[in-house]
Formats: C-alpha cells, structure tokens, sequence
C-alpha cells in the first residue's frame, strides 16, 4: 500500500516538474565524461601527472570562480593558490640526482 502511494507522489512530481529529471540526466552524463577522462589520464601518464592536472584544475576552477563572481581575493586566498601553484612547479622539475663519488675506504 505505501509503495503504491509512493510511486503515484513520483510519478505526480516527475509530471510536473520534468525539468529536474533531465538536469539529473545531464549532470550523470557529465560526471560519467570526467571519471572517463581521469581514468584515461590515469592508463596514459600515471597517477602522479593524472594528480597534477586534476589539482591545477581546481585551482584554476577557484580562481576562476573568484573572478567572474568578483569575490573578494583575501590573503588567505592567494596564498593557498601561491603553495598550490609551487607543490605544481616543484613536482614538474625534474629531479637532480646526486653524483656518487667512488671513495675508497681505507
């Protein structure tokens, strides 16, 4: 008997209000895209390039975000963006290797 009256409020609410139900469908497809997309990333350069790229895009998606709606930037902010932007650089620099000097122990 409830799941009667529950399926006749779904179907009420679906009939007006269709809008919501293909905004649904449209967000699952998007998050559908970006999983395949970071996965894909993930087979083709690694884990490490993959945690790159998604945490630059983040970064770039808050600044952006900052700019259109005119937040105000504090110095919390672009700090943050500051150490983000640095780990970044620091992880894309190549390492230098120490060179091994044989020494000859006595």
């Amino acid at each position: 008997m409830y799941m009667q009256c529950l399926s006749s409020d779904i179907t009420v609410n679906v009939l007006q209000h269709p809008y919501v139900y293909s905004v649904l469908v449209f967000e699952a497809m998007a998050k559908y895209v970006g999983q395949v997309s970071v996965l894909s990333l993930i087979a083709i350069f690694w884990v490490a390039t993959t945690a790159m790229v998604t945490t630059a895009r983040k970064a770039v998606t808050l600044l952006l975000s900052y700019l259109i709606f005119t937040k105000p930037l504090t110095e919390q902010h672009m700090t943050g963006l500051l150490l983000i932007t640095m780990g970044i650089v620091l992880k894309m620099l190549p390492e230098s290797k120490i060179p091994e000097h044989n020494i000859i122990s006595c």
